[in-house]
């Protein structure tokens, strides 16, 4: 238990609600005269939406039946779960477990021009935004055969008769479409994240966290026959992957229990159907998104005593789009690797002579080589069509700098820089780009 060495938990949430039509002049505290209303509650931080309909029984909601002003209320919330593990000396875990959730309600609440006396609600509207934390490495290291097609999109397409079948069965009177956001977005999840789809959670919504990590370890300087030879030898490894579904609303078919309280993991079931018998989803996306980034999947930094420092890194990313317009999939993949040397010298001998003698540079020289490769692809995967790319390109950077620091207010640098930018598709040209030259910098600070 003692290699636990810190657990944080943050829960914030921020509420508010506007009402406007309330006729009561405020006073101490914001009550009235009578110190009665708007309530306590209310004054306190109740969101409690009920408060209209109390305030409009007692009489102090205006009797317009022409008001437009709506009556709304707005919710974030932020969860984050982190931790950090030490199993043993310089190797420390770092967990974190992160869910956002945004929410706001509005509706137009008002004398009934029909019924004077009753008020009603008119266009009941409720748009939100999901954000947890995932993990995706059940199909991480999946591989696309020689035509781009993909095991995973296989997957997705045959869980949606698995899904369809698990909804219709729930639910009477009607059938959910196989393309459908109801069922689409419990196969997506399932294809993606290596799951079973007759066990996979049909709610669009996960209601669980699950932890991202970062490791590093410091201790391979320390053993024997390293440490003679290096200052320090850092291993990285990092993951983040996240679910996100932005931006989305009600369907305008249903009026009712949009309310903030009723959270977006007890949505019930769809009860209205289209004219072919489908349901008709509560809440409407334009997609969803899932992603995961190993920043490094592997990276190592060493400094020898030489003042030699040699760092390199891995990264990996992959971000899924899923479109509910054209039941298509969006994946853009990118891999690179980049490599860092530098080497600080002293007394370095200057190769010609100057004035008949070979001179020696008193201060550090610093040389660097920065290269890097990204190969980046993005892919469109159609339902019972062939895989295309349809952007990408592979990306070579070399950038070769040496530094002179002439004193401790003038620095010397001469560098060189190419690129080269190599595309995958027929639609854009190989580009490639040179620059070299030098920097004169003088700090005037002390």
């Amino acid at each position: 238990m003692m290699m636990v060495k810190e657990i944080t938990f943050s829960y914030g949430v921020i509420e508010g609600t506007f009402l406007p039509g309330y006729l009561p002049n405020t006073g101490l505290l914001g009550m009235d005269r009578a110190f009665n209303n708007p309530g306590l509650a209310f004054l306190f931080g109740s969101q409690d939406p009920s408060i209209r309909n109390e305030l409009a029984d007692a009489g102090f909601m205006a009797p317009s039946a022409e008001l437009t002003q709506p009556f709304s209320q707005n919710r974030a919330m932020n969860l984050r779960l982190g931790g950090l593990v030490e199993p043993f000396p310089d190797f420390r875990i770092t967990l974190n477990a992160t869910k956002r959730e945004i929410g706001n309600y509005q509706e137009i609440f008002r004398n009934s021009s029909d019924n004077p006396g009753e008020y009603v609600s008119i266009s009941p509207n409720r748009m939100a935004g999901y954000s947890i934390s995932t993990i995706l490495l059940g199909t991480t290291f999946s591989k696309d055969d020689s035509q781009n097609n993909s095991p995973l999109f296989t997957n997705f397409e045959n869980n949606r008769a698995v899904i369809k079948g698990r909804l219709d069965s729930q639910n009477s009177g009607g059938e959910y479409s196989i393309n459908g956001q109801d069922v689409l977005i419990p196969s997506f999840l399932a294809a993606y994240r290596g799951q079973d789809a007759s066990e996979v959670n049909l709610n669009p919504f996960p209601k669980t966290p699950l932890p991202n990590w970062s490791l590093e370890y410091r201790g391979l300087s320390r053993l024997k026959g390293l440490k003679d030879i290096f200052s320090s030898i850092n291993i990285r490894h990092g993951y983040v992957s996240n679910y996100d579904a932005s931006n989305f609303s009600n369907s305008l078919q249903y009026q009712q229990g949009l309310e903030l309280y009723n959270t977006l993991q007890d949505i019930p079931r769809s009860t209205i159907t289209n004219d072919l018998g489908e349901f008709i989803p509560i809440y409407v996306l334009n997609q969803v998104v899932i992603s995961e980034r190993f920043a490094p999947l592997i990276g190592i930094d060493v400094l020898t005593k030489d003042r030699l420092n040699i760092a390199f890194s891995y990264n990996k990313e992959r971000n899924l789009g899923l479109n509910f317009s054209n039941a298509q999939v969006t994946e853009q993949k990118s891999n690179d690797f980049g490599i860092n040397i530098g080497y600080t010298k002293a007394g370095i001998k200057i190769p010609f002579k100057i004035q008949g003698q070979q001179k020696i540079l008193k201060n550090d020289v610093q040389f660097r080589m920065d290269a890097k490769v990204v190969d980046t692809r993005q892919i469109q995967r159609k339902i019972e069509e062939k895989s295309t790319i349809t952007n990408g390109n592979i990306n070579l950077q070399i950038r070769p700098t040496i530094s002179y620091l002439i004193n401790q207010n003038l620095n010397i640098t001469f560098y060189f820089d190419r690129t080269i930018n190599d595309p995958l598709v027929t639609t854009a040209y190989k580009r490639s780009s040179t620059a070299f030259g030098g920097q004169l910098r003088f700090n005037l600070s002390q």
